[in-house]
């Protein structure tokens, strides 16, 4: 892999800002079905006043809609951004599409995996930026990178916005605060989650479609963490035909009480618990 020699295109928002460096080649384990900028030792960092932000893409069988994220990503107008798509061993034609980007891609990687946050966990052990923001395949992205980053500080805090429903075409959903928070999520494709986040915790795949929603519970008011509001709109989003729209994650169900009662004041959890018991008895 390290022997091509690429014509970097100014077209695209991962190839403006890239450096070689050996360094990037570490933690690579080549040999595996992978490819991507890195493993032919090119790759970006932080500066000054232009925080790296990663985007994960993860897919299976995805090449109805791939190509359309990989574009909302690349067409970012700014400057510093590094993609990585982790594919669980597609047969369809994903991994074409893959391909035909290797020379924008940061790092992708194609094998089987257990399922969605799985693979979001391989992600993470792969993203060198400063903050990481998930898109699933079927999502795209709205050029924003540019305005969320001149509000980023460089602190444990993440960010989030609205994104644009598909299945209604309406925006979701504003600001949140605690008990908004209890009865609905943040969609992971409007967050820009801190790389520190990411130091103490992943993905729990007990959970098999709202592994987010735990993890979003658990920084929410987390005085180390948090989560801080941008108005804007960061991402048309897919509710169609995901997994977390079409299946219940009971497990989740059962243990967010215990969440809640963990992360967050005596007040809320009883409030919930009250709430909860209401909508039951209608």
């Amino acid at each position: 892999m390290g022997g091509k020699t690429i014509e970097f295109n100014d077209k695209f928002s991962t190839t403006r800002n890239v450096v070689k460096d050996s360094s990037f080649l570490s933690g690579e384990r080549n040999g595996r079905n992978e490819g991507g900028l890195r493993t032919r030792g090119y790759g970006k960092r932080s500066e000054l006043k232009k925080p790296l932000i990663s985007v994960i893409t993860v897919v299976h069988d995805g090449e109805r809609d791939l190509e359309r994220a990989i574009l909302s990503v690349t067409n970012q107008t700014y400057d510093n951004v590094e993609y990585i798509i982790i594919d669980g061993g597609s047969t369809d034609g994903t991994l074409d599409i893959i391909k035909k980007y290797d020379d924008v891609v940061d790092y992708w990687l194609s094998e089987p995996d257990k399922g969605v946050y799985d693979a979001m966990n391989k992600g993470i052990k792969h993203f060198h930026g400063d903050y990481v923001l998930f898109l699933g395949c079927d999502d795209s992205l709205f050029d924003v990178f540019h305005e969320a980053a001149n509000l980023f500080d460089g602190s444990t805090t993440s960010y989030y916005g609205d994104v644009i429903l598909s299945k209604n075409k309406k925006s979701y959903d504003g600001r949140f605060f605690p008990l908004k928070l209890f009865i609905k999520n943040i969609p992971h494709q409007a967050i820009f989650y801190s790389k520190h986040v990411f130091d103490e915790y992943r993905f729990d795949c007990k959970y098999i479609t709202v592994a987010d929603y735990a993890l979003n519970l658990k920084i929410f008011s987390n005085k180390r963490y948090g989560l801080e509001y941008i108005p804007k709109t960061m991402a048309n989003y897919n509710n169609e035909y995901g997994l977390s729209s079409t299946l219940v994650d009971h497990e989740f169900s059962k243990d967010k009480p215990s969440i809640i009662r963990e992360y967050y004041a005596t007040t809320f959890y009883w409030i919930y618990m009250i709430l909860r018991f209401l909508f039951k008895r209608k």
